[in-house]
């Protein structure tokens, strides 16, 4: 007896959670975002087709909307025509891709569209406030689709690049490398080239005193032959002229 009225206790436990979970459940449903599907994918497909065909920015700023609106939707626009400027001209708007994206506190609509230089995906997000404005998106984006073939060709051409850009570095350096090496060179020649007019002046007083060292030996041969004249009476010095001497040989005179 103990036994199933323990069991009949669980049951009712059990019970009692699951309707619990349940409720819960419920309540984060109740929580979510309640929206009008159909009118969603009307203003998401307008705005992508109004931003691909160029005519969105030219319509916003005729519509009767608020200065602050217009120039947050302006300023989206600005950006996604970056995009555009690298796809090219539009082509057409892949209408089956089209869907929403549901959050807790948004939607977002999701469009392909075609462009010559390949597919971009178009992204328009509302909240609730932008749904009780008219259904003015509160953000836009556009996201260009790169496949596969054309991501691996991007990063050959970016290998390439970066590999060319290191060689030209190193050659450039190897070109500073042999420059750097004959700068010493330059100076030595420099410096000889300046040191030359310096001998020129040092040689002249060298010539200079041999040229007295030279008058002053004819002065001192010619006195010594005075004297010796003066002092032996049979040999006279009149007359005696001590123009120029001369070294006989290697060792006498």
């Amino acid at each position: 007896m103990q036994k199933r009225l323990i069991l009949l206790v669980l049951s009712v436990f059990s019970c009692f959670m699951l309707l619990s979970g349940c409720a819960g459940s419920s309540k984060t449903d109740s929580d979510t975002l309640s929206y009008n599907k159909e009118t969603v994918m009307q203003a998401g497909s307008f705005f992508a087709e109004q931003w691909a065909s160029g005519e969105l920015e030219n319509t916003i700023s005729s519509a009767q909307l608020g200065n602050k609106a217009k120039k947050s939707i302006i300023s989206m626009i600005d950006n996604l025509n970056s995009v555009k400027e690298e796809v090219g001209a539009f082509k057409s708007v892949d209408e089956s891709s089209a869907n929403i994206v549901e959050g807790k506190d948004y939607v977002k609509y999701e469009e392909m569209i075609d462009f010559e230089g390949g597919k971009v995906k178009f992204t328009a997000t509302f909240d609730e406030d932008s749904m009780d404005s008219g259904y003015i998106p509160t953000s836009l984006a556009a996201e260009q689709q790169i496949t596969v073939a054309e991501k691996m060709e991007k990063a050959a051409l970016n290998t390439v690049f970066g590999m060319a850009f290191i060689f030209l570095v190193l050659i450039f350096i190897s070109f500073v490398i042999k420059a750097l090496s004959l700068v010493p060179k330059f100076l030595a020649k420099k410096e000889h080239t300046d040191a030359e007019p310096d001998t020129q002046i040092v040689a002249e007083p060298t010539v200079q005193s041999e040229e007295l060292s030279q008058a002053e030996l004819t002065a001192v041969i010619t006195a010594a032959i005075m004297a010796y004249t003066a002092d032996n009476s049979s040999v006279s010095a009149d007359g005696l002229v001590v123009r120029s001497v001369k070294r006989k040989g290697n060792s006498t005179w």
